[in-house]
Protein backbone atom coordinates (compact mmCIF):
# COMPACT_ATOMS: atom_id res chain seq x y z
CA UNK A 1 0.00 0.00 0.00
CA UNK A 2 2.87 2.32 0.27
CA UNK A 3 3.53 2.00 -3.16
CA UNK A 4 0.29 3.79 -4.22
CA UNK A 5 1.25 6.90 -2.96
CA UNK A 6 4.96 6.78 -4.44
CA UNK A 7 4.88 9.06 -7.89
CA UNK A 8 8.25 7.96 -9.25
CA UNK A 9 9.67 4.59 -8.93
CA UNK A 10 13.29 5.59 -7.65
CA UNK A 11 14.61 8.55 -6.10
CA UNK A 12 16.87 9.58 -8.62
CA UNK A 13 13.97 10.47 -11.34
CA UNK A 14 12.73 13.33 -8.73
CA UNK A 15 14.11 16.90 -8.26
CA UNK A 16 14.84 17.46 -4.75
CA UNK A 17 14.23 20.89 -3.45
CA UNK A 18 17.66 21.91 -3.14
CA UNK A 19 18.21 20.66 -6.70
CA UNK A 20 15.62 23.57 -7.54
CA UNK A 21 16.65 26.26 -5.60
CA UNK A 22 20.38 25.49 -6.64
CA UNK A 23 19.51 26.08 -10.61
CA UNK A 24 16.85 29.29 -9.43
CA UNK A 25 19.91 30.93 -7.41
CA UNK A 26 22.11 30.36 -10.68
CA UNK A 27 19.73 31.15 -12.92
CA UNK A 28 19.00 34.30 -11.54
CA UNK A 29 22.49 35.53 -10.63
CA UNK A 30 23.11 35.05 -14.75
CA UNK A 31 20.29 37.08 -15.37
CA UNK A 32 21.24 40.10 -12.97
CA UNK A 33 24.57 39.97 -14.84
CA UNK A 34 22.93 40.41 -18.19
CA UNK A 35 20.55 43.06 -16.76
CA UNK A 36 23.65 45.10 -14.75
CA UNK A 37 25.72 44.55 -18.07
CA UNK A 38 22.58 46.15 -20.19
CA UNK A 39 21.79 49.36 -17.90
CA UNK A 40 25.67 50.14 -17.99
CA UNK A 41 25.76 50.13 -22.13
CA UNK A 42 22.83 52.14 -22.07
CA UNK A 43 24.56 54.73 -20.21
CA UNK A 44 27.94 54.32 -21.96
CA UNK A 45 25.59 54.96 -24.96
CA UNK A 46 24.39 57.84 -23.51
CA UNK A 47 27.38 58.95 -22.86
CA UNK A 48 29.36 58.37 -26.64
CA UNK A 49 26.12 60.48 -28.41
CA UNK A 50 26.80 63.65 -26.03
CA UNK A 51 30.50 63.02 -26.50
CA UNK A 52 29.77 62.94 -30.97
CA UNK A 53 27.48 66.01 -30.64
CA UNK A 54 30.04 68.04 -28.37
CA UNK A 55 32.43 67.23 -31.41
CA UNK A 56 30.22 68.20 -33.75
CA UNK A 57 29.58 71.62 -32.39
CA UNK A 58 32.93 72.26 -31.58
CA UNK A 59 33.46 71.73 -35.55
CA UNK A 60 30.40 73.85 -36.54
CA UNK A 61 32.14 76.51 -34.09
CA UNK A 62 35.25 76.35 -35.76
CA UNK A 63 33.62 76.49 -39.52
CA UNK A 64 31.70 79.60 -38.35
CA UNK A 65 35.27 81.21 -36.97
CA UNK A 66 36.63 80.70 -39.98
CA UNK A 67 34.16 82.37 -42.40
CA UNK A 68 34.96 85.04 -40.01
CA UNK A 69 38.43 84.81 -41.06
CA UNK A 70 37.57 84.60 -44.42
CA UNK A 71 35.19 88.26 -44.33
CA UNK A 72 37.51 89.79 -41.64
CA UNK A 73 40.68 88.86 -40.67
CA UNK A 74 41.70 91.97 -38.76
CA UNK A 75 38.98 91.61 -36.28
CA UNK A 76 39.06 87.52 -36.15
CA UNK A 77 39.70 87.42 -32.54
CA UNK A 78 36.19 89.32 -31.56
CA UNK A 79 34.87 86.58 -32.50
CA UNK A 80 35.70 84.41 -29.29
CA UNK A 81 33.64 86.81 -27.68
CA UNK A 82 30.72 87.13 -29.94
CA UNK A 83 29.95 83.49 -30.73
CA UNK A 84 27.99 81.87 -27.94
CA UNK A 85 26.35 78.69 -27.89
CA UNK A 86 23.08 79.67 -29.34
CA UNK A 87 24.95 80.24 -32.19
CA UNK A 88 25.78 77.21 -33.27
CA UNK A 89 23.07 74.81 -31.59
CA UNK A 90 20.12 76.33 -33.58
CA UNK A 91 20.10 73.46 -35.61
CA UNK A 92 20.67 70.46 -33.03
CA UNK A 93 18.26 68.61 -30.04
CA UNK A 94 20.66 68.81 -27.52
CA UNK A 95 21.22 65.63 -25.48
CA UNK A 96 22.46 68.03 -22.60
CA UNK A 97 21.08 71.24 -21.57
CA UNK A 98 24.99 71.95 -19.89
CA UNK A 99 26.92 72.61 -23.01
CA UNK A 100 29.34 75.17 -22.94
CA UNK A 101 31.13 76.87 -25.12
CA UNK A 102 34.66 78.30 -25.25
CA UNK A 103 36.66 79.73 -28.09
CA UNK A 104 40.36 80.67 -28.25
CA UNK A 105 41.52 82.67 -31.14
CA UNK A 106 45.94 83.06 -30.43
CA UNK A 107 48.71 84.78 -33.04
CA UNK A 108 51.24 81.66 -34.47
CA UNK A 109 54.25 82.69 -36.42
CA UNK A 110 56.34 81.43 -39.15
CA UNK A 111 53.74 79.10 -40.36
CA UNK A 112 54.99 76.11 -43.03
CA UNK A 113 52.01 75.70 -45.60
CA UNK A 114 54.41 74.68 -48.35
CA UNK A 115 52.30 71.24 -48.58
CA UNK A 116 49.55 69.72 -50.15
CA UNK A 117 49.96 72.39 -53.24
CA UNK A 118 49.60 75.37 -50.78
CA UNK A 119 52.82 77.88 -51.15
CA UNK A 120 53.70 80.47 -48.84
CA UNK A 121 54.53 80.77 -45.54
CA UNK A 122 53.76 83.35 -42.88
CA UNK A 123 51.43 84.49 -40.02
CA UNK A 124 48.18 82.57 -38.92
CA UNK A 125 46.11 82.07 -36.16
CA UNK A 126 45.40 79.05 -33.97
CA UNK A 127 41.79 78.42 -33.49
CA UNK A 128 40.64 76.63 -30.09
CA UNK A 129 37.11 75.37 -29.45
CA UNK A 130 36.26 73.46 -26.13
CA UNK A 131 33.00 72.30 -25.38
CA UNK A 132 32.41 71.24 -21.74
CA UNK A 133 29.51 69.69 -20.26
CA UNK A 134 28.77 67.76 -17.23
CA UNK A 135 30.10 70.80 -14.73
CA UNK A 136 33.70 70.83 -16.89
CA UNK A 137 34.05 66.89 -15.60
CA UNK A 138 33.92 66.06 -19.62
CA UNK A 139 34.99 68.06 -22.90
CA UNK A 140 35.72 67.56 -25.87
CA UNK A 141 38.93 69.94 -27.55
CA UNK A 142 38.86 71.33 -31.38
CA UNK A 143 42.10 72.91 -32.73
CA UNK A 144 42.67 74.33 -35.80
CA UNK A 145 45.38 77.04 -37.74
CA UNK A 146 44.42 79.04 -40.45
CA UNK A 147 46.07 82.05 -42.15
CA UNK A 148 44.88 85.22 -44.06
CA UNK A 149 43.90 84.67 -48.11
Amino acid sequence: MNNRFKIFKSSEEAFTLIEVVTAITIITIALLALISYFSNSIGFVQQVNIRSQALKLAKDSVEIVKTYAINDWDNLETASTTLTMDDISSGYDLLTSDYQLFINISNVDNLDFDRDGINGDGDGKKITARISWNNDNREVVLETLVRER
